[in-house]
């Protein structure tokens, strides 16, 4: 098995058996970019699209990628390649998530452990890399907030889940940050979604981006542009979007000028 036999199974739209199945997860993360983002990943998608892996091997295949804990592998590693099996994990589970509406699969039991795998995984990562020049894109942050957007817009999704949401976020925009590939935009997603979706109200948003402000400025050099960039992807999101926050946007006014009159950079 190879990409290119691979490619020649996609294109003859043949279910997905259990051989093609345990060697596309063997490979989620593989090092090699054209096979595991044009291969890999888009057969994941495309699969999952037209409806070619039977009920049987789905459950299957996201019980082995949960038991596994592949979306911990090397997890205590700043930088290492375990990043490509934990940021293509989040994107194979994402897939899973996003197609439950129109399936009716995964279970509520099979999403509760998606989602509580994912808010504990965006807690922990460290790897804060964009794309990596040898082995392409690596985007542990903006996959994993990926999969955090399809948590929080699944129908398993708890109001108890909504902290360690807002812990994710906040700790990658403090405590890792340093994001130079439009992570900040991702991470926006998830707390759109909470808002949107009316599980964050206007008020408790803005007083948790007040807490996101006051945690950058504890810090001894407060100089984040990670931070301000999340700010401003919020506040034209809102906008273009039309949607109305006025709480949240007037918080973000505030941070901003805040920012602005101390370094006169946004």
């Amino acid at each position: 098995m190879d990409l290119i036999s691979f490619k020649e199974f996609l294109a003859s739209n043949q279910m997905l058996s259990k051989e093609w199945g345990e060697w596309m997860l063997s490979h989620i993360g593989d090092l090699d970019p054209d096979l595991r983002d044009e291969g890999i990943y888009s057969g994941w998608c495309r699969l999952f699209e037209e409806r070619r892996i039977p009920l049987s091997l789905r459950k299957e295949l996201l019980a082995q990628v949960l038991n596994d804990e592949l979306l911990f592998t090397d997890i205590d590693q700043r930088k290492g390649n375990g990043v490509f099996i934990r940021s293509f994990t989040s994107l194979f589970l994402t897939v899973v998530l996003r197609f439950q509406k129109r399936d009716g699969w995964p279970d509520a039991s099979e999403q509760r452990q998606i989602i509580e795998a994912a808010i504990l995984y965006y807690q922990q990562e460290k790897d804060n890399r964009g794309f990596v020049s040898e082995y392409g894109w690596a985007h542990a942050f903006a996959h994993g907030a990926d999969l955090l957007q399809a948590a929080v817009l699944s129908p398993a999704f708890q109001k108890q889940d909504i902290v360690g949401v807002l812990k994710g976020l906040k700790r990658g925009l403090v405590e890792v940050e340093d994001f130079l590939f439009g992570e900040e935009d991702r991470m926006v997603k998830p707390y759109l979604a909470l808002l949107t979706s009316g599980q964050l109200t206007d008020v408790e948003s803005g007083e948790w981006l007040q807490v996101l402000q006051a945690a950058v400025e504890s810090r001894e050099n407060d100089f984040n542009l990670c931070y301000t960039k999340f700010c401003m992807c919020l506040s034209f999101e809102l906008v273009c979007q039309d949607l109305i926050f006025p709480v949240t946007q007037a918080q973000i006014t505030t941070a901003m000028k805040q920012f602005y009159q101390k370094y006169q950079i946004v």
